[in-house]
């Protein structure tokens, strides 16, 4: 009662559904989904010991995660979001994902429906059968013929039994097994253990592998390999390798997939293995997670990693739209990189918040870069097309504090300076500006391209990226990439790579995953 008096109304929308539900703050998350009926009452009794209520939560004012959420999941999923729903407590609108609950355990047969007595015919039949079995030198007496439930006699107790088997249905797929997902990047090989009874991460690390992974355990037992890192590898029966060395032409032998990325399947040893690289430049494999993550139907997916590569789901199949004559780097990759970055800037240029104030400046993320070149239109240092102004060409009215930022670089291209004070320097190019030109005219050319040539309805847009970027989707479209029709049915979802390769442990073959969430692919070239 005295919860109630202050606790204030909210929302939770459940993204993987389409739903949203009012709640109140102060509610077990856990308590809340059962009774909505989200989550089965039977999962389990919420104690924070099984990680079955696992769910992927978008709030920033999350508390810490317990001590029992730290035990349950792996610190990957913790910083993607992933928590325990029984540990969570609703503080305010929230937005989850519930896809990542586990079904409850198989409940007790005495809780199924029990079948109609068979008739005094079938009696006589089945009591016939029975005696022609006891005949059999196959058949083993049953230790007990003690009455059960009001049966007469153990014939009728059989009966009931294959009955009871009879209704339920039998599972045409295999059970899914616990795996290993190994990633190699940058030089390094990270591992995490799966386990399927909890459809979590267990266990993670990294092996000390400095050659190709392939050649590596093609040449190497998987054995010996996590001797020193896992006790026990018997309950293994999968290992799913991802690289991000795209691959060889001369060497390929996979499937291509989405046109995307290779697929091999190999045995080694008793593991089978999955083989996966991107076809073409490593942000391909970036790519391919994006659209395996992908839900929704007639959505156009528009992964930030890689802008030049659109594709459209519909609600049975993926079209890659056919690419434009633009540069084949991605803005995310030009923009200066560093471990201080500008938060914040006023729309003025002369304020500014850094991660830490008494170091330079060294990094600018992409919402911030697409909210300043927005204000240099503004104050008319560029054009609707992000062209800079040289300093001779600039409108009188622009005040002189912003002029002498304009410059011209050893190149002769033009370019801003963002930043700099005692030699310090972060700065726009007209190359970054140019390219952020090419990723709106690459969004509006694959929207009317889905609307005019596939003549198909887009009901929504996604933005995708690799890594969280704050106030994205704000800053989108205030620089006029979304077009304005679609302000309101774009989404931006970032960090969800690793938490997607997971889910292909999920499916027995990686192109039965494709066939069953996505449906057919039609590339570029069947589209022009």
């Amino acid at each position: 009662m005295f919860f109630s008096l202050f606790s204030k109304n909210v929302t939770i929308t459940i993204k993987n559904q389409n739903r949203s539900l009012a709640a109140k703050t102060g509610a077990s998350l856990y308590e809340f989904l059962v009774q909505e009926g989200i989550i089965p009452e039977q999962l389990c009794r919420g104690g924070g010991q099984c990680g079955r209520c696992k769910l992927y939560i978008d709030n920033q004012s999350l508390k810490p995660p317990t001590r029992r959420e730290r035990a349950s999941l792996a610190q990957m999923s913790i910083d993607a979001g992933f928590r325990l729903a029984c540990q969570t407590t609703i503080t305010g609108n929230m937005s989850i994902d519930v896809s990542t609950i586990t079904s409850p355990p198989v409940s007790n047969p005495l809780d199924m429906t029990v079948p109609d007595m068979p008739s005094e015919e079938e009696l006589v039949k089945i009591k016939a059968e029975i005696a022609a079995a006891v005949q059999s030198p196959k058949y083993i007496s049953p230790v007990s013929k003690k009455n059960v439930i009001g049966m007469s006699n153990t014939g009728e107790m059989n009966q009931m039994a294959a009955k009871t088997l009879a209704a339920v249905p039998a599972s045409s797929e295999q059970p899914i097994s616990d795996g290993i997902l190994l990633v190699q990047s940058g030089g390094r090989v990270h591992f995490f253990v799966y386990s399927a009874a909890i459809n979590s991460v267990i266990q993670e690390g990294t092996l000390d592998i400095n050659s190709d992974l392939v050649s590596y355990l093609a040449n190497n037992s998987i054995n010996a390999l996590f001797a020193n890192k896992l006790s026990n590898l018997n309950d293994i029966e999968r290992i799913i390798v991802i690289t991000d060395e795209p691959s060889s032409a001369a060497n390929e032998t996979g499937e291509q997939l989405l046109g995307l990325v290779s697929y091999e399947r190999r045995e080694i040893g008793l593991f089978k293995c999955d083989f996966i690289h991107p076809i073409g430049q490593p942000s391909d494999f970036n790519l391919f997670l994006h659209l395996l993550s992908l839900r929704e139907r007639n959505r156009l997916l528009v992964s930030l990693d890689n802008v030049n590569k659109i594709y459209f789901v519909s609600a049975s199949k993926v079209v890659l739209i056919p690419s434009r004559d633009i540069s084949s780097t991605n803005l995310i990759d030009v923009l200066p990189t560093g471990d201080n970055p500008i938060l914040d800037v006023s729309d003025d240029f002369q304020h500014f918040q850094i991660k830490n104030e008494y170091s330079s400046p060294n990094a600018l993320s992409l919402p911030l870069f697409m909210r300043v070149a927005n204000q240099l239109v503004k104050r008319k240092l560029a054009d609707a097309n992000f062209n800079l102004y040289p300093r001779a060409e600039l409108d009188p009215s622009v005040p002189l504090e912003y002029q002498v930022k304009v410059a011209k670089l050893a190149d002769g291209a033009s370019a801003f300076y963002l930043y700099r004070k005692r030699g310090d320097l972060v700065m726009i190019t007209q190359n970054m500006l140019t390219m952020l030109l090419d990723m709106k005219n690459n969004i509006r050319y694959a929207v009317e391209f889905v609307e005019k040539t596939l003549q198909a309805g887009i009901e929504g847009i996604e933005l995708r990226t690799s890594q969280k970027q704050q106030g994205l989707l704000a800053s989108a479209i205030e620089t006029g990439i979304i077009p304005k029709r679609y302000e309101n049915a774009t989404s931006c979802i970032a960090g969800e790579q690793l938490t997607t390769a997971l889910k292909l442990f999920q499916e027995r073959d990686l192109r039965e995953y494709i066939k069953k969430y996505l449906g057919e692919y039609a590339s570029a070239d069947q589209q022009k």
